[in-house]
């Protein structure tokens, strides 16, 4: 299965990507110029696309300085940078997210760790969350783990 950054870099699945820390990175995947194998990954990869959602998949690990998403963004894989979003950001069970949250939404079904500023916080059963965390909104399901410092604004 292949990607296509915005930049024109080719991406094939599994790959690790790393950045100049001086260097701001903004991704976006895009659908690739060949369709996907015919699997259920591929399918809901490819439909998630198609919803303009940003994608990180499963198996792929992304390091970056910044990160900037627009509209809602989806982690199946390894996301670590300082990352910003203005929409709903899903962290699903097999998603890491690490290094620095802001932004709306942030909904965790996987581990998230650093610092993390939002308005509104979901930790799902099985999530675990660690670090610093500063927003409006938290709740938290039976079943997920919170180890962190938490600041709620009202």
């Amino acid at each position: 299965m292949s990607f296509f950054l915005k930049n024109k870099l080719k991406l094939e699945h599994p790959v690790s990507l790393s950045f100049e820390p001086a260097r701001k990175v903004e991704l976006s995947l895009v659908k690739a110029e060949s369709a996907p194998k015919a699997s259920a990954e591929g399918m809901a990869i490819t439909l998630r696309l198609s919803n303009q959602q940003v994608v990180v998949p499963r198996a792929f690990r992304v390091t970056a300085q910044h990160f900037s998403l627009q509209g809602r963004a989806l982690i199946e894989g390894s996301l670590n940078a300082v990352v910003r979003s203005s929409e709903t950001v899903e962290v699903l069970p097999e998603g890491n997210l690490a290094g620095s949250f802001t932004g709306n939404e942030l909904l965790v079904s996987g581990q998230v760790e650093g610092f993390v500023s939002f308005q509104k916080l979901r930790l799902y059963k099985g999530a675990i969350c660690k670090g610093e965390i500063e927003g409006r909104s938290l709740i938290i399901e039976e079943g997920a783990i919170l180890e962190a410092t938490c600041r709620l604004i009202a």
